[in-house]
């Protein structure tokens, strides 16, 4: 039975790599300008932050040097053992911190999509015929490549440089928490049962229940965190 639902599958999958999507170029080069934009707006901020330590060493500071940055950042009194994402988000209140993960987000954005992004539009076509993997993921799951398309920034400013041919839409159609009904079915977890049937989020719940909030407070960036518990 799964491979069969597999093999059916195959025919929409070479269809849809045949199609691509479709990218409106002048959007995409603004958001890449916008990428830019901030890459230069956080790198001088943190020049100025670090401008002691630059003169003390006499050479300006590599941002992407971790090295360097645990020992610039130490010279402010902050000690860190790693410049990772989620080794310095705990400290963002602090403005450096702050503006050093913009910085990190911004060159991020720009490594994978900037370019990547360009060069994967065909040039006759206008479009994006990226390879699809139907057991791609270890979960059994598609994926993505060349470019990652799932892997595209949730903000508007991005998604919207995707865009349908002229006289058509794109749809998003998206089954709730399919997996979860399913765990919640074999596993008969009473928690989770009984949140499906008086219709609650159950990833707002677990955010609720992980981070000790209402659940009417439950901001977004939580229950996105709860996703991945």
């Amino acid at each position: 039975r799964a491979a069969k639902l597999e093999f059916d599958c195959v025919s929409a999958i070479a269809q849809m790599e045949l199609n691509g999507i479709r990218v409106d170029a002048n959007k995409w080069r603004d958001y890449c300008q916008l990428i830019k934009q901030n890459i230069t707006r956080y790198q001088e901020k943190l020049d100025h932050h670090f401008a002691e330590w630059s003169q003390q060493q006499e050479k300006p500071l590599n941002l992407n040097s971790t090295q360097q940055l645990q020992l610039a950042l130490s010279s402010l009194g902050i000690e860190v053992n790693s410049t990772a994402k989620d080794k310095l988000e705990p400290l963002s209140d602090q403005p450096v911190i702050a503006d050093l993960l913009q910085y990190k987000h911004w060159k991020s954005q720009d490594s994978k999509y900037v370019d990547k992004i360009r060069q994967a539009v065909h040039p006759e076509s206008g479009r994006i015929h990226a390879q699809y993997f139907q057991l791609g993921a270890d979960t059994g799951r598609l994926s993505c490549r060349k470019p990652p398309l799932q892997q595209i920034p949730r903000q508007p400013q991005v998604r919207s440089c995707f865009v349908a041919a002229a006289g058509h839409k794109l749809v998003s159609a998206d089954y709730s928490q399919i997996e979860l009904r399913v765990t919640a079915q074999i596993s008969q977890d009473q928690k989770m049962i009984e949140a499906y049937q008086q219709s609650q989020d159950l990833h707002k719940l677990t955010a609720s229940l992980i981070t000790d909030t209402p659940m009417g407070k439950v901001t977004s960036d939580q229950r996105q965190k709860a996703k991945a518990v």
